[in-house]
């Protein structure tokens, strides 16, 4: 259980730091406030953007707080956020198939009504 659970931390680190970039728009949002819209744009370093600090940080974090602190989940915890990379380009792959296949559905589908 804890394999999968350090698992679906990765992918929601994945999905808001890499793909969303929740980190950079929540820093923008209250540099916008603070300085009356005179900044913009702040881009923030790491630790905060980075997607590998970030799934080992929280699965350290989880594991501290479940009292499940022992060897092999650090060792999870680790090889997870070195893994990072390769699911980030593999969710872009994915999310490219799935952006062509509709695009050909509707592509098909606008060719059948015409």
């Amino acid at each position: 259980m804890q394999f999968l659970i350090l698992l679906l931390i990765n992918f929601i680190v994945v999905e808001l730091v890499d793909r969303q970039n929740i980190p950079n728009q929540i820093a923008n949002f209250f540099i916008r406030k603070l300085t009356q819209n005179k900044f913009t744009f702040v881009n923030l370093t790491k630790p905060f953007n980075c997607s590998y600090c970030i799934t080992f940080w929280l699965s350290f974090i989880y594991m501290i707080l479940t009292n499940d602190f022992g060897m092999l989940p650090i060792c999870l915890s680790v090889t997870y956020s070195l893994v990072n990379a390769i699911l980030t380009r593999t969710t872009y792959y994915i999310l490219g198939l799935f952006d062509r296949l509709i695009e050909k559905i509707f592509k098909t589908l606008y060719d059948y009504t015409n």
